[in-house]
Protein backbone atom coordinates (compact mmCIF):
# COMPACT_ATOMS: atom_id res chain seq x y z
CA UNK A 1 0.00 0.00 0.00
CA UNK A 2 1.03 3.79 -0.42
CA UNK A 3 1.70 6.45 2.16
CA UNK A 4 -1.53 8.27 0.67
CA UNK A 5 -3.61 4.63 0.95
CA UNK A 6 -2.61 4.15 4.42
CA UNK A 7 -3.42 7.73 5.44
CA UNK A 8 -6.78 7.52 3.87
CA UNK A 9 -7.17 4.09 5.99
CA UNK A 10 -6.21 5.88 9.25
CA UNK A 11 -8.43 9.10 8.66
CA UNK A 12 -11.81 6.84 8.13
CA UNK A 13 -10.43 4.84 10.81
CA UNK A 14 -10.04 7.89 13.41
CA UNK A 15 -13.19 10.04 12.10
CA UNK A 16 -15.74 7.00 12.28
CA UNK A 17 -18.65 8.37 14.43
CA UNK A 18 -18.39 4.64 15.98
CA UNK A 19 -16.20 3.34 18.02
CA UNK A 20 -13.44 1.49 16.32
CA UNK A 21 -10.57 -0.43 18.04
CA UNK A 22 -8.12 -3.37 17.02
CA UNK A 23 -7.37 -6.14 19.15
CA UNK A 24 -4.64 -8.32 18.74
CA UNK A 25 -3.92 -11.57 21.61
CA UNK A 26 -7.43 -10.67 22.72
CA UNK A 27 -6.69 -7.12 23.92
CA UNK A 28 -7.49 -3.79 22.28
CA UNK A 29 -4.08 -1.89 21.38
CA UNK A 30 -5.76 0.36 18.75
CA UNK A 31 -8.77 2.55 18.76
CA UNK A 32 -10.47 5.95 17.65
CA UNK A 33 -11.85 8.99 19.99
CA UNK A 34 -15.29 7.56 19.51
CA UNK A 35 -14.25 4.58 21.48
CA UNK A 36 -12.93 7.01 24.06
CA UNK A 37 -15.91 8.86 24.20
CA UNK A 38 -18.37 5.88 24.43
CA UNK A 39 -16.41 4.38 27.54
CA UNK A 40 -16.13 7.80 29.06
CA UNK A 41 -12.13 7.47 29.32
CA UNK A 42 -10.17 10.10 29.46
CA UNK A 43 -7.69 8.79 26.88
CA UNK A 44 -6.82 5.96 24.37
CA UNK A 45 -4.59 4.69 27.09
CA UNK A 46 -7.32 3.80 29.20
CA UNK A 47 -8.25 1.65 26.71
CA UNK A 48 -5.20 -0.09 25.46
CA UNK A 49 -4.47 -3.16 26.90
CA UNK A 50 -7.83 -4.30 28.29
CA UNK A 51 -9.63 -7.51 27.12
CA UNK A 52 -13.36 -7.09 26.10
CA UNK A 53 -14.84 -8.42 28.98
CA UNK A 54 -13.15 -6.12 31.11
CA UNK A 55 -14.64 -3.24 29.89
CA UNK A 56 -18.25 -5.22 30.27
CA UNK A 57 -20.58 -5.94 33.33
CA UNK A 58 -19.55 -9.60 34.60
CA UNK A 59 -22.54 -11.15 33.23
CA UNK A 60 -24.14 -10.18 29.73
CA UNK A 61 -28.05 -10.04 30.00
CA UNK A 62 -28.56 -13.63 28.55
CA UNK A 63 -26.65 -14.35 32.00
CA UNK A 64 -23.40 -15.88 30.68
CA UNK A 65 -20.14 -14.45 32.33
CA UNK A 66 -18.68 -11.93 29.98
CA UNK A 67 -14.82 -13.25 29.87
CA UNK A 68 -16.48 -16.91 29.41
CA UNK A 69 -18.58 -15.60 26.58
CA UNK A 70 -16.23 -13.17 24.84
CA UNK A 71 -13.50 -15.92 24.94
CA UNK A 72 -15.90 -18.02 22.69
CA UNK A 73 -16.69 -15.42 20.09
CA UNK A 74 -13.38 -14.97 19.71
CA UNK A 75 -12.66 -18.51 18.98
CA UNK A 76 -15.60 -18.59 16.67
CA UNK A 77 -14.57 -15.68 14.46
CA UNK A 78 -11.36 -17.84 14.06
CA UNK A 79 -13.00 -19.83 12.34
CA UNK A 80 -15.81 -17.87 10.54
CA UNK A 81 -13.78 -14.52 9.87
CA UNK A 82 -16.23 -12.47 10.91
CA UNK A 83 -19.13 -11.83 13.52
CA UNK A 84 -22.19 -9.85 14.27
CA UNK A 85 -23.68 -9.25 17.36
CA UNK A 86 -24.87 -7.40 20.56
CA UNK A 87 -22.66 -7.19 23.70
CA UNK A 88 -22.99 -4.54 26.91
CA UNK A 89 -20.01 -2.58 27.99
CA UNK A 90 -19.88 -0.63 30.52
CA UNK A 91 -18.60 3.33 30.82
CA UNK A 92 -15.51 4.24 33.37
CA UNK A 93 -18.43 5.21 35.29
CA UNK A 94 -19.47 1.95 35.59
CA UNK A 95 -22.63 2.45 33.63
CA UNK A 96 -23.56 -0.99 30.80
CA UNK A 97 -24.52 0.31 27.61
CA UNK A 98 -25.43 -1.39 24.67
CA UNK A 99 -23.32 -1.94 21.03
CA UNK A 100 -24.27 -3.80 18.34
CA UNK A 101 -20.29 -5.34 17.66
CA UNK A 102 -18.69 -6.36 14.30
CA UNK A 103 -15.57 -8.07 14.09
CA UNK A 104 -13.36 -8.97 11.29
CA UNK A 105 -10.59 -10.97 11.66
CA UNK A 106 -7.53 -9.53 9.53
CA UNK A 107 -4.45 -11.35 8.77
CA UNK A 108 -1.06 -9.24 8.72
CA UNK A 109 1.82 -12.13 7.95
CA UNK A 110 1.90 -13.86 11.00
CA UNK A 111 -0.16 -11.48 12.90
CA UNK A 112 -3.91 -11.80 13.40
CA UNK A 113 -5.45 -8.79 14.04
CA UNK A 114 -9.41 -8.34 14.89
CA UNK A 115 -11.72 -5.14 13.72
CA UNK A 116 -13.69 -4.15 15.92
CA UNK A 117 -16.46 -1.87 15.42
CA UNK A 118 -19.36 -1.13 18.21
CA UNK A 119 -22.68 0.96 17.28
CA UNK A 120 -24.38 2.44 20.27
CA UNK A 121 -27.68 0.68 20.04
CA UNK A 122 -29.18 2.35 23.80
CA UNK A 123 -31.45 4.70 21.99
CA UNK A 124 -32.50 2.93 19.09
Amino acid sequence: MNQAHNSLLRSLFESSPDACLLIENNRFIKCNQAAVAMLSADSKDQVYNSHPSEISPPVQPDGRNSHEKAEELLTQLNTAGSLRFEWMHKRRNGEPFHVDVSLTLLRDGDRNLIYTVWHDIAGL
